[in-house]
């Protein structure tokens, strides 16, 4: 339940990574129109939005894992759910 939970967190703040870093570099915006130092701080500052992205995407990675849920690892909680015993991700 709780990797599951952060794994939520964490595909929001990814999705929130994104929409800051597509906002910053619209080209329509008053700060890409005419002044370049504005210009070189919005795109610095989409650059970095899009590495915490690529960040929280390697933590997910770490996270979630490549685990198949094999029949064999498979538990049932008190509460009737079925979880993976190697992975601990609800199925």
């Amino acid at each position: 339940m709780r990797v599951k939970r952060g794994i939520d967190m964490i595909d929001f703040l990814i999705e929130y990574e994104i929409k800051l870093q597509k906002g910053m570099t619209v080209p329509t915006k008053s700060w890409n129109v005419s002044f370049d130092c504005m210009r070189e701080l919005a795109t610095s500052l989409a650059k970095s939005h899009e590495d915490n992205g690529q960040v929280l995407n390697i933590i997910k990675n770490e996270l979630v894992g490549k685990c198949k849920h094999p029949k064999n690892v498979r538990d049932k909680s008190p509460n009737g759910q079925w979880y993976c015993i190697n992975c601990n991700v609800d199925l």
